[in-house]
């Protein structure tokens, strides 16, 4: 029986993956640098600081790649003010389940708490972890054990909800059972996740038809 759950964050409580690549296009053609949107569909699950390294050093841009990181933040936090939204039903059924809930995500602790509080979900997350809190990022399991200890729990007694192929790597590493949702990536890319779900509220009713969480959870 799940005792806890474990969330992801982009892509999984709010269809962010989208305005976070438009972010780095942006950025990048600054500097001269043209890429298509769905370039950065490899970097899903990854760090920006991590992402923004491989930029610098690939199309050999002359700044250093915390800067680039820097600029490619802000243009995503104008894009958010405006268009950030939650799944639609979701801040309802995360109220209706008593069960501790976390959140592990590649982004930064300002990042996540920005994006927790713009989306009203924030009351809803006991423990955020995120990529100032490891040392070794995704698909590294190090996240969600350190989640899990901070709900009180082992890994197995947690089911994890991730959308890239970098993060059900994680978590099944860490021994959470793992529902992929198809927000960001097409199901075969997610095979390697115990379930595959449409969308986050999707995958927490599959884990209750499932009889993995405890009925007395939902309130």
């Amino acid at each position: 029986m799940t005792r806890g759950l474990i969330f992801d964050m982009d892509g999984v409580l709010a269809d962010s993956e989208p305005l976070q690549a438009r972010a780095w296009v942006e950025t990048l053609e600054r500097y001269g640098v043209r890429l298509d949107v769905r370039y950065f569909d490899r970097w899903i699950g990854i760090s920006n600081g991590d992402t923004a390294l491989d930029l610098v050093e690939r199309f050999r841009i002359p700044v250093p790649a915390e800067r680039i990181s820097a600029e490619r933040r802000a243009v995503y936090l104008r894009l958010a003010e405006s268009e950030l939204r939650p799944f639609p039903g979701l801040a309802e059924t995360l109220a209706g389940l008593r069960l501790p809930k976390a959140v592990a995500t590649s982004s930064t602790r300002a990042d996540a708490a920005l994006m927790l509080s713009r989306l009203g979900l924030s009351p809803h997350f006991r423990v955020v972890v995120t990529v100032e809190d490891v040392v070794l990022t995704k698909p590294d399991p190090e996240i969600y054990v350190k989640a899990a200890a901070g709900l009180g729990l082992s890994p197995g007694e947690c089911a994890a909800i991730e959308d890239s192929p970098a993060g059900v790597a994680s978590a099944r590493a860490a021994g959470c059972y793992v529902v992929a949702v198809t927000t960001t990536h097409a199901a075969p890319r997610l095979a390697a996740a115990d379930d595959v779900c449409a969308g986050t509220v999707a995958a927490i009713a599959a884990l209750r038809a499932a009889g993995r969480l405890d009925p007395g959870s939902a309130g």
